[in-house]
């Protein structure tokens, strides 16, 4: 399973007697969603699907987590489980294919 976290900050403004305002930053708040890895795996390839539709050629980049980007992207397969990226890459070697984690993918993006 996939866990997203976001932080969030609170500013809270309080009135003083002598009609001053004090600001007073509040310690953020963490809040989790927790996301099915086949339901996470089917909306990353609909996005790419979508992209790839909107586009012609290999336009669609993903970016993962460790800042790699993989370009040149021919096909977007899901494994049974829904935990496994297959990608297939066209490369100045020849066409290559790359095992992704599901929850290693930060971004689909189109240029």
């Amino acid at each position: 399973m996939r866990y997203l976290a976001a932080s969030f900050f609170l500013i809270l403004t309080t009135s003083v007697f002598s009609g001053e305002t004090e600001t007073k930053m509040l310690p953020p708040a963490s809040t989790s969603l927790t996301i099915d890895a086949k339901a996470r795996a089917q909306d990353l390839k609909e996005t790419f699907e979508l992209f790839k539709k909107e586009k012609t050629g290999p336009k669609v980049n993903i970016q993962l987590s460790n800042q790699t980007t993989i370009s040149n992207i021919l096909e977007f397969n899901v494994t049974q489980n829904g935990t496994i990226i297959i990608i297939r890459t066209n490369t100045m070697q020849g066409i290559k294919y790359m095992m992704v984690n599901v929850e290693d993918i930060v971004n689909i993006s189109a240029q």
